[in-house]
């Protein structure tokens, strides 16, 4: 009984030594110290994204309302002088003539080297190289055009409300010399610029109709009798494709004969009448001649 109560008592002196030594290793007047908090992983946020800043602003100042829709005194000018130069040009020019055209823009080199354009009757029918004296390799004449051809580019500059469109005319014909067309000031390499040098009317031409005769004389209502010789053999010749052409009075003719039935191998001589093919329009449609032909006597027809 001694032995069990001396085994308590040394246990609880044991216990009393060590709450001792704790509390002296706490300062007198410290709080205890906090347990841990528990952390918690908090859902990440994308901050909101900042509205682009817009490359041309929403309202656009004076200088960029220019460059945007063109001037519009500008285009009026150059509308004026498109209008009196294609009107001398309609007065003056031939159905059949040359010119040399030099294109600038940002295009393949084979179309940027001079070349002479032969036009029969509102079509190209021959491009040569002005250096070389080649035709082009590439097929066709679709890549080339007419000098009415440059005055609707100028045109549809004016339409497109281009940002600049220079142009200079010659002053006796009228066509166009040097045009240089900025289409929108903002970009690059999108100008288009040419060159148009060195008319000249096809030989065998006269200037104002394809067509002009012996003996001729004005009936009035724009008909004109004429006597022409039609030669016995069909030529080559280029329209909107390869083709065969008459050839009358020594050049050839793309137009037909109202009332004529060709036989190759005969030499002809007509009496004909001229006639405005589109009575009261400004111009005839593109590819199209202003003049239409009918037969009125064949005076005679000679084999060959």
């Amino acid at each position: 009984m001694n032995a069990s109560l001396t085994a308590t008592l040394t246990l609880l002196t044991g216990l009393l030594m060590v709450l001792s030594i704790a509390c002296d290793s706490t300062p007198a007047g410290s709080a205890p110290t906090p347990a841990a908090p528990t952390l918690v992983s908090p859902i990440p946020t994308t901050p909101a994204r900042p509205e682009p800043t817009p490359a041309v602003p929403a309202t656009p100042g004076p200088d960029q309302q220019k460059d945007d829709v063109g001037d519009v005194e500008a285009l009026g000018e150059a509308q004026a002088e498109l209008d009196a130069h294609r009107a001398l040009w309609t007065s003056s020019r031939s159905d059949g003539y040359s010119f040399v055209l030099a294109p600038m823009c940002f295009c393949p080199q084979d179309l940027l080297d001079p070349v002479t354009v032969r036009v029969e009757n509102g079509v190209v029918t021959a491009v040569t190289y002005v250096e070389s004296g080649k035709a082009p390799e590439h097929d066709g004449y679709g890549r080339y055009v007419t000098i009415d051809d440059l005055f609707d580019t100028i045109q549809e500059a004016i339409d497109g409300k281009a940002s600049q469109i220079t142009a200079t005319y010659d002053p006796e014909i009228g066509y166009p010399t040097d045009v240089r067309i900025d289409y929108d000031a903002r970009m690059a390499d999108e100008e288009y610029m040419f060159t148009a040098s060195g008319y000249a009317i096809a030989d065998g031409q006269n200037q104002g109709g394809p067509l002009n005769g012996s003996d001729e004389s004005a009936t009035g209502d724009g008909v004109t009798m004429m006597e022409v010789t039609v030669g016995p053999e069909l030529v080559d010749c280029v329209g909107v494709g390869p083709r065969k052409c008459m050839e009358v009075d020594g050049r050839l003719f793309y137009e037909g004969i109202d009332g004529f039935k060709y036989e190759e191998g005969h030499t002809y001589r007509l009496k004909i009448e001229r006639y405005d093919a589109f009575p009261g329009e400004k111009e005839p449609p593109q590819d199209a001649s202003k003049y239409g032909y009918r037969l009125i006597e064949v005076i005679s027809k000679t084999s060959r």
